[in-house]
């Protein structure tokens, strides 16, 4: 093999790889938006500060429902519901409606928190399967995918 042949044989590997890497991201933002809506995601945390809930009582969530634009879950007290806009990254909530059964607590404090978050929300990110809720680059809350949701 000669100089200029190897040289050539490396140039079309870079190539192929720099190309397979493009294609490999277009599909990942695909896979990304996919996983987005159609879930049901549970609430981790909140302003940096792990949800703790109640042996026998329900963890937030909010799940996104692609073909009518909704958002629907519950914030640790009461149910909500509202439209949503996703544009690649970017994604607001709002206005949401909800359910007005009184809360006070720890349920009341997470339920306030969770609504905040998704009243600010501005974009979002998976990493490492995990949901993150962003306004610039703060995390709001961080969810993960219900695994047997009924």
């Amino acid at each position: 093999m000669t100089k200029s042949t190897a040289k050539a044989g490396y140039a079309s590997v870079a190539f192929l790889v720099v190309a397979v890497c493009a294609l490999l991201s277009i599909g990942v933002t695909a896979d990304c938006a996919q996983s987005l809506e159609g879930q049901t995601w549970l609430l981790l945390e909140v302003n940096g500060t792990k949800v703790e809930v109640p042996s026998g009582e329900r963890r937030p969530f909010v799940t996104f429902n692609k073909a009518e634009a909704k958002a629907t879950g519950y914030s640790g007290c009461n149910n909500f519901f509202g439209s949503y806009e996703l544009k690649g990254e970017a994604l607001s909530l709002g206005p949401l409606g909800m359910t007005r059964k009184f809360c006070a607590g720890v349920a009341g404090n997470v339920e306030l928190a969770f609504l905040q978050a998704l009243g600010e929300t501005q974009a979002w990110r998976l990493e490492n399967s995990i949901l993150l809720l962003l306004n610039g680059s703060r995390v709001l809350a961080r969810l993960e995918a219900a695994q047997d949701v009924k």
